[in-house]
């Protein structure tokens, strides 16, 4: 277990187990389970898929961090729902609800389990990671997510359902001593509460807004772009305009014009100036320059598009504008910012353009690959101020969501680059491309987080791989980990795994 020294949050979560063919026996490889009085079930509640499993514990809340498995008196109440063996592993075998029970030393607990079945195999099309939860949409037209539903601490609702889920537990320390705190999670993809046809979606830090195929944006979670904005199940922003794409807080229409929201001290809706102005999703304003648009991508303030003059430009605040060494600061903002569409210095025509946490980059019709903003974090702060190309490897698509950068070339070989923040062997720590070698090779990498990534194998399947073993959605929840967000940790966990539904 890596420990962190930030916030002393220990996580009750456990490992997704085998099936239940191949479940162990009590007596080959499990003792008996000791508490010291009374003692509750870890996790106290799990969400299960028709076919997988999970092994169970018990914390004996006598003692703090006292997480323990084996063999104990344990009974399901629905054997329709699911099964448990003597050594707490469940096996879900049928869609419903079940109590698990476990006995130990004429102490009782119980929890739920509830188990979902996919209406059908989920084909994603479209995958979107963040902070600490991961959405994407399928070929039906529906949104799916996992991961946490807190963020930055906070009950954000950012996975679009107010169903049962699982259950992150932990331990923390505040100044009333330890608590136990609980937040709601899901390890496998959980439907977002809507019945509209989705055809793209966008995770950001808090939040996440969908598309739909009619061309309106419906957003949940902590609505990007604005402050105490709390949706726990999608409702619909951006006016009666009719979009064609979008990068929350900023979206595009179909005749090409851009619109944006929230917040305007540095610049960020793109108006001409700066202000404390704030701008609520539900009416958003017309990017000044009377520009028309091809693409636009947008995060943590700043915004870069390609207009139809084939001239990109951004604006917003920071290094990630691209305007050359500029410390000019206009009136009525607090930094360096562009408050209009301003051209990036020595800029390329770029047929893609991607903005993450730190680097905007572009990839060139013959696969050449140009980034500028900031290479690495504190205390360097390497930075690009204009366009720079990552070397001679040509790509054919690329990715740039959080701190890491990854692109793909046309015969599926993936490059990673940035500060490696997540500790991952699949997100190096490196200031240029360096080739990483998946257990599946990728046709495209999707997006890239906090955490990790995911991505389209080359069987078209989507995988995700991160230190967060809720964000890989394939099910497991691990008792290792620290963190302000709830996230299971663990840099010893297996990293890479296919998104649970899709078979």
């Amino acid at each position: 277990m890596r420990a962190s020294p930030l916030l002393p949050v220990l996580f009750a979560a456990l490992a997704l187990g085998c099936d239940a063919d191949s479940a162990v026996t009590p007596a080959d490889k499990f003792d008996p389970i000791k508490v010291q009085g009374d003692f509750i079930i870890a996790p106290d509640t799990s969400l299960l898929v028709v076919g997988g499993g999970r092994r169970l514990g018990v914390e004996d809340l006598s003692q703090l961090y006292a997480l323990s498995f084996g063999r104990a008196d344990w009974s399901s109440s629905n054997r329709s729902v699911a099964t448990v063996d003597g050594a707490g592993y469940v096996h879900a075998v049928g869609e419903g609800t079940t109590t698990i029970t476990a006995v130990v030393n004429g102490h009782r607990a119980s929890a739920p389990v509830l188990v979902q079945r996919y209406p059908a195999p989920l084909h994603f099309t479209q995958v979107s990671m963040g902070v600490d939860h991961v959405c994407g949409v399928t070929d039906a037209g529906t949104i799916y997510c996992w991961g946490s539903s807190i963020s930055g601490g906070y009950a954000s609702g950012q996975l679009g359902t107010t169903k049962p889920m699982d259950a992150c537990e932990g331990y923390y320390n505040g100044s009333t001593g330890f608590r136990r705190s609980t937040a709601r999670c899901s390890a496998v993809p959980v439907r977002v509460e809507s019945d509209e046809h989705f055809v793209s979606v966008e995770v950001r830090d808090y939040g996440t807004c969908g598309l739909t195929s009619a061309g309106a944006i419906f957003c949940w979670g902590m609505v990007p772009g604005m402050q105490f904005v709390n949706w726990p199940v999608p409702q619909r922003v951006g006016g009666n305009h009719v979009y064609a794409a979008i990068s929350p807080p900023c979206a595009l229409t179909t005749d090409g014009d851009a619109y944006c929201w929230g917040d305007n001290s540095v610049g960020s809706l793109g108006i001409g100036a700066a202000s404390n102005t704030r701008v609520p999703p539900t009416d958003p304003v017309l990017v000044s320059g009377g520009l028309k648009w091809k693409s636009i991508a947008t995060s943590s303030g700043t915004t870069c598009g390609i207009a139809t003059d084939d001239v990109t430009r951004c604006w917003g605040s920071g290094v990630r504008l691209g305007i050359g060494i500029d410390t000019t600061t206009p009136v009525g903002c607090s930094k360096v910012c562009r408050a209009a569409p301003t051209p990036v210095v020595n800029s390329p025509t770029f047929k893609q353009l991607v903005m993450g946490a730190m680097l905007t980059c572009g990839l060139t019709a013959d696969g050449e690959l140009f980034c500028w903003g900031q290479l690495t974090s504190y205390p360097d702060y390497q930075k690009l101020y204009e366009p720079t190309s990552m070397g001679a490897t040509r790509f054919a698509n690329v990715a740039s969501d959080g701190n890491e950068t990854c692109a793909v070339t046309a015969d599926s070989h993936t490059y990673c680059f940035g500060p490696g923040v997540t500790a991952s062997k699949y997100m190096p720590a490196s200031l240029v491309p360096v080739e990483v070698a998946f257990p599946v090779p990728m046709r495209r990498v999707a997006s890239t987080g906090a955490t990790g990534g995911c991505g389209f194998g080359t069987d078209a399947r989507i995988y995700c791989w991160s230190t967060s073993t809720i964000m890989q959605g394939a099910g497991e929840l691990r008792p290792t980990g620290y963190g302000p967000a709830l996230w299971a940790e663990d840099t010893t966990a297996t990293q890479f795994s296919e998104v649970a539904g899709q078979r």
